[in-house]
C-alpha cells in the first residue's frame, strides 16, 4: 500500500509519489523467477493505491521462525 506520508505535499508531489510506485509496481511486475512471487496488479481504492501479489502456500516467516525456535538463517529467508 502506498504510504500516506509518501504522497504528502501539493498534488505534483502526490502525483510523483503514485508515478514512482506505479513505476516500481511494472518493475517488479516484470520479474518472472519460480523464487519470487508474481506481482498481479495494482488496485486503487479510494486513495488507497495497493500491489496485489500471487497468494503463496504455506506460513510466514514469523511461523518458520517459532517452529524452527529462533533465529533463521539467511539461506532459510532468502
Amino acid at each position: 500500500v502506498l504510504n500516506a506520508d509518501l504522497a504528502r505535499g501539493g498534488p505534483d508531489e502526490a502525483r510523483a509519489a503514485l508515478e514512482r510506485f506505479r513505476r516500481e509496481a511494472r518493475a517488479a511486475g516484470a520479474i518472472n523467477d519460480p523464487r519470487v512471487v508474481t506481482l498481479l496488479g495494482v488496485e486503487t481504492a479510494g486513495p488507497r493505491v495497493a500491489l496485489v501479489f500471487e497468494l503463496v502456500p504455506g506460513g510466514s516467516l514469523e511461523e518458520l521462525r517459532v517452529r524452527s525456535g529462533g533465529r533463521l538463517a539467511w539461506r532459510e529467508v532468502a
